[in-house]
Protein backbone atom coordinates (compact mmCIF):
# COMPACT_ATOMS: atom_id res chain seq x y z
CA UNK A 1 0.00 0.00 0.00
CA UNK A 2 1.36 3.40 -1.03
CA UNK A 3 -0.35 6.17 0.90
CA UNK A 4 -0.74 9.68 -0.42
CA UNK A 5 -2.05 12.63 1.58
CA UNK A 6 -3.84 15.62 0.08
CA UNK A 7 -5.05 18.59 2.08
CA UNK A 8 -8.31 19.98 0.78
CA UNK A 9 -9.56 23.10 2.55
CA UNK A 10 -7.77 22.11 5.72
CA UNK A 11 -8.84 18.45 5.67
CA UNK A 12 -6.28 15.73 5.20
CA UNK A 13 -7.52 13.15 2.69
CA UNK A 14 -5.62 9.86 2.55
CA UNK A 15 -5.69 7.80 -0.62
CA UNK A 16 -4.17 4.49 -1.61
CA UNK A 17 -2.06 5.25 -4.69
CA UNK A 18 -1.90 1.53 -5.60
CA UNK A 19 -5.65 1.30 -6.22
CA UNK A 20 -6.32 4.95 -7.11
CA UNK A 21 -7.69 5.36 -10.64
CA UNK A 22 -7.20 9.13 -10.96
CA UNK A 23 -3.83 10.84 -11.48
CA UNK A 24 -2.21 12.84 -8.70
CA UNK A 25 -2.96 16.02 -10.68
CA UNK A 26 -6.68 15.49 -10.07
CA UNK A 27 -6.16 15.48 -6.31
CA UNK A 28 -3.72 18.39 -6.54
CA UNK A 29 -6.39 20.47 -8.31
CA UNK A 30 -8.73 19.88 -5.37
CA UNK A 31 -6.01 20.83 -2.92
CA UNK A 32 -5.27 24.01 -4.90
CA UNK A 33 -8.95 24.94 -5.02
CA UNK A 34 -9.34 24.67 -8.79
CA UNK A 35 -11.38 21.42 -8.86
CA UNK A 36 -15.13 22.11 -8.59
CA UNK A 37 -15.02 24.83 -5.94
CA UNK A 38 -18.84 25.09 -6.11
CA UNK A 39 -19.15 21.43 -5.15
CA UNK A 40 -16.85 21.89 -2.18
CA UNK A 41 -18.74 25.08 -1.20
CA UNK A 42 -21.99 23.08 -1.21
CA UNK A 43 -20.47 20.34 0.94
CA UNK A 44 -19.15 22.96 3.37
CA UNK A 45 -22.65 24.46 3.58
CA UNK A 46 -24.21 21.01 3.99
CA UNK A 47 -21.80 20.20 6.81
CA UNK A 48 -22.90 23.35 8.65
CA UNK A 49 -26.55 22.19 8.60
CA UNK A 50 -26.08 19.33 11.10
CA UNK A 51 -27.34 15.77 10.60
CA UNK A 52 -26.87 16.20 6.84
CA UNK A 53 -26.66 13.41 4.30
CA UNK A 54 -25.44 13.22 0.71
CA UNK A 55 -25.84 10.68 -2.08
CA UNK A 56 -22.69 10.64 -4.21
CA UNK A 57 -23.77 9.04 -7.50
CA UNK A 58 -20.74 8.23 -9.61
CA UNK A 59 -18.49 8.47 -6.56
CA UNK A 60 -15.40 7.35 -8.50
CA UNK A 61 -12.52 6.96 -6.05
CA UNK A 62 -14.18 9.17 -3.49
CA UNK A 63 -13.11 12.81 -3.58
CA UNK A 64 -16.63 14.09 -2.79
CA UNK A 65 -17.36 11.24 -0.39
CA UNK A 66 -14.12 11.67 1.55
CA UNK A 67 -14.44 15.44 1.73
CA UNK A 68 -18.09 15.24 2.85
CA UNK A 69 -17.24 12.72 5.57
CA UNK A 70 -14.51 15.05 6.79
CA UNK A 71 -17.11 17.81 7.05
CA UNK A 72 -19.41 15.60 9.13
CA UNK A 73 -21.85 14.68 6.37
CA UNK A 74 -23.18 11.11 6.12
CA UNK A 75 -22.74 9.67 2.63
CA UNK A 76 -24.22 6.96 0.43
CA UNK A 77 -21.60 6.49 -2.31
CA UNK A 78 -22.69 4.72 -5.50
CA UNK A 79 -20.14 3.72 -8.16
CA UNK A 80 -20.69 1.43 -11.19
CA UNK A 81 -17.05 1.01 -12.29
CA UNK A 82 -15.36 -1.94 -10.59
CA UNK A 83 -11.84 -0.37 -10.55
CA UNK A 84 -13.21 2.92 -9.20
CA UNK A 85 -15.35 1.09 -6.63
CA UNK A 86 -12.29 -0.81 -5.40
CA UNK A 87 -10.33 2.46 -5.16
CA UNK A 88 -13.24 4.04 -3.27
CA UNK A 89 -13.33 1.19 -0.77
CA UNK A 90 -9.56 1.30 -0.32
CA UNK A 91 -9.56 5.08 0.16
CA UNK A 92 -12.38 4.83 2.68
CA UNK A 93 -10.46 2.14 4.56
CA UNK A 94 -7.77 4.74 5.27
CA UNK A 95 -10.22 6.72 7.43
CA UNK A 96 -10.01 6.07 11.15
CA UNK A 97 -13.23 7.81 12.19
CA UNK A 98 -16.82 8.19 11.03
CA UNK A 99 -16.77 4.85 9.24
CA UNK A 100 -20.41 4.32 10.21
CA UNK A 101 -21.34 7.56 8.39
CA UNK A 102 -20.72 6.03 4.98
CA UNK A 103 -22.31 3.28 2.94
CA UNK A 104 -21.04 2.17 -0.45
CA UNK A 105 -22.93 0.50 -3.21
CA UNK A 106 -21.60 -0.99 -6.42
CA UNK A 107 -24.39 -0.49 -8.93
Amino acid sequence: MVMEVHEIRGLQIFIDRETETYPVEYWNMAAEGTWEPETLDFIDWLGDQGEAALIDVGAASGIVTLYALGRGVSVLAVEPSIPDFRALQSNLAQRHSQSSAVRTLWA
